[in-house]
């Protein structure tokens, strides 16, 4: 016979961290700041980093309600290969260079590593393995390649993310003229 239905209510799971519910909302506008997210969560070659693309997603979601800038001037990529890293950064670039008072930001989620011959800082996109530093994307080239844009207005390059970067590294990269005075940077490391 027919299986009777079960009427009783059932409680949904959420797998979603306080932090992604009731997002506050802001009234005002950051017509002059654009974002560039990438969430990567699943690798080709390496393990997969769990709720990435949720974090990703929720920056951006940040971005919208709580910094209020619009949505037409945040690129959010989940599971970006290198290509897709490389022209993220330059429409960042492109952004920075020809809106006037604009202001960057870089979020970032996903695995990083060392190189261990030069302790500069990569992060590692979806199709990079981890054992060739060709395959992966330098912080160091990253913010040489944004800091043209930045040098000729005050702005700031927020990076967060999923690495971890030593104090060391950061003093090399500003001794190397990568940084400058207009470039904020923030690390996160989850074991």
């Amino acid at each position: 016979g027919r299986q009777k239905p079960n009427l009783i209510p059932q409680t949904a799971k959420s797998n979603q961290s306080d932090v992604d519910r009731n997002i506050p909302k802001t009234n005002s506008k950051s017509d002059d700041v654009f974002v560039l997210i990438i969430a990567n969560e699943n690798y080709l070659f390496l393990d997969k980093v769990k709720y990435a693309k949720n974090d990703g997603a929720m920056f951006k979601e940040y971005c919208i309600k709580t910094l209020g800038i619009p949505e037409r001037q945040i690129r959010y990529y989940p599971d970006a290969t290198f290509g897709i890293i490389a022209g993220g950064v330059d429409w960042l670039r492109y952004a920075l260079e020809n809106f006037e008072d604009s202001q960057g930001i870089v979020y970032y989620c996903g695995h990083g590593i060392p190189d261990e011959k030069t302790s500069s800082a990569f992060i590692i996109p979806i199709d990079g393995k981890g054992t060739n530093m060709v395959t992966c994307v330098s912080l160091n080239e990253l913010y040489k390649r944004l800091l043209p844009a930045l040098k000729s207005k005050k702005k700031e390059l927020v990076k967060n993310g999923i690495l971890y970067i030593h104090e060391e590294d950061i003093w090399n990269c500003c001794k190397d003229n990568c940084w400058s005075s207009n470039i904020c940077a923030y690390s996160v490391y989850f074991n």
